[in-house]
């Protein structure tokens, strides 16, 4: 179908073993993302060597320093901190183009000021659209690619509508969004993302109509992975974590 972009990552179970036995053979025609969730220079290097050992190849095209998030953020954009790990990794030709994944678009703009990152992976869909004014931009001018986790909202979201909603965005006259990722679990869903891509992205004035409905549906109850109700709680139970676990059992069972 021409997709060659894979998004894995080391905390993400033996997804990076599937995909390297997936491309073996086809390694060049594959651009593969994994991510570190190591927060220290010997962390992050101890999952580089991993990720290059699981996946089968000596060389990983883009590392992103997984789930930045201000609470560790100095941690490791600092001294012995995870990004001097990647930094040094692409000196030494294992990594090829350094990144970073955020749910907090906010945290990424943060992170572009303290280094010239490559690409970024961040959450953005048809309700949780702040990157578009507040990050995308910024990429645009730095030269950042730009990729969107949850473009469809684990499933909440139509695909065909909310993909091409999303790929039809324009920072600059230009496409904003270079690559979506959104997950599947059929082959009929993925042949279903495909078709979403292909042909006009411009929407119809009733596709108009059916995303302001989706966002007027949404908004007020999709978990935005903000982490606020963390501070709310005091017996410090995980809100989020509560209220994420049942969004789940709905849409996954």
């Amino acid at each position: 179908l021409g997709i060659n972009y894979f998004d894995t990552a080391r905390a993400y179970g033996d997804s990076e073993i599937k995909v390297g036995l997936g491309v073996r053979g086809r390694r060049e025609q594959a651009i593969i993302s994994t991510k570190t969730h190591g927060r220290t220079r010997d962390e992050a290097r101890q999952h580089i060597e991993e990720s290059l050992q699981r996946l089968g190849t000596d060389y990983l095209d883009n590392v992103h320093l997984h789930g930045l998030e201000e609470r560790s953020f100095e941690q490791v954009m600092g001294p012995g901190g995870a990004l001097e790990a990647l930094v040094q990794a692409k000196e030494e030709g294992l990594v090829r183009h350094i990144g970073a994944t955020s749910h907090h678009w906010q945290v990424l703009v943060r992170a572009l000021e303290r280094y010239p990152f490559e690409v970024f992976l961040v959450m953005m869909n048809l309700v949780e659209d702040d990157p578009l004014a507040g990050l995308l931009p910024l990429c645009r001018e730095r030269g950042v690619g730009v990729t969107v986790m949850k473009p469809v909202a684990t499933g909440l979201l139509p695909a065909r509508l909310v993909l091409r909603w999303l790929l039809g965005q324009k920072v600059g006259g230009e496409y904003a969004v270079h690559v979506a990722a959104p997950g599947t679990t059929t082959p009929e869903e993925l042949e279903e993302n495909v078709r979403a891509a292909e042909g006009d992205l411009t929407l119809t004035p009733e596709e108009q109509a059916q995303a302001r409905a989706l966002r007027a549906r949404w908004e007020r109850e999709r978990c935005r992975c903000c982490h606020e109700c963390a501070e709310v709680c005091a017996l410090h139970i995980r809100l989020g974590v509560v209220l994420g676990t049942d969004i789940m059992y709905d849409h996954y069972r």
